[in-house]
């Protein structure tokens, strides 16, 4: 006696055989799209301190032309330190929830990938907005100090963005 009695059988083992050979491959996809992208946040974060000091240097050039009566760039300059703060603040917590990831073990593992999905997707978003306001309103500072500090500053979001690019969905 055969152990397959028809070729219909064959057929069907076979289309288990590929759907699970499918569904084990797309988990190694997933698992090393993770990857990538928690290696290019261990990027961003050492990215982001350069950043900061970008950041701390236009906002003490703010607070010199303030201090002497010029107030031009202060509406746009505040506006892109603030899109720094928050890229630092989002690459901060996608290192801490990356972190965590890789350190723990969980009682519902989809769960948390769903959660550690949505902190990665939201760094991606925040830098880009980020990188794009730095891109339409650098241009439009006057003052030289500043826009030299807003151009330092596009530069690490860029480099910050092309390091992130694989938390991307």
């Amino acid at each position: 006696m055969h152990i397959f009695e028809s070729g219909s059988q064959m057929k069907i083992i076979k289309f288990v055989v590929l759907f699970l050979s499918l569904i084990s491959a797309a988990e190694l996809s997933y698992a090393y799209e993770q990857k990538s992208c928690i290696a290019g946040i261990e990027i961003a974060l050492n990215l982001s301190t350069q950043l900061d000091e970008s950041n701390t240097r236009l906002m003490k050039d703010m607070a010199v032309l303030l201090n002497s009566g010029v107030a031009t760039d202060n509406d746009i300059a505040s506006h892109l330190s603030s899109q720094v703060s928050l890229t630092s603040t989002a690459i901060t917590n996608a290192g801490v929830i990356s972190t965590l990831k890789q350190a723990g073990t969980f009682k519902q593992p989809k769960l948390v990938d769903k959660l550690v999905d949505g902190q990665f997707q939201n760094l991606f978003i925040t830098v880009g907005a980020a990188k794009n306001s730095f891109v339409k309103w650098t241009g439009a500072i006057k003052n030289q100090s500043l826009k030299d500090q807003a151009l330092a500053s596009s530069q690490q979001l860029e480099k910050i963005h092309n390091s992130i690019r694989t938390c991307e969905k």
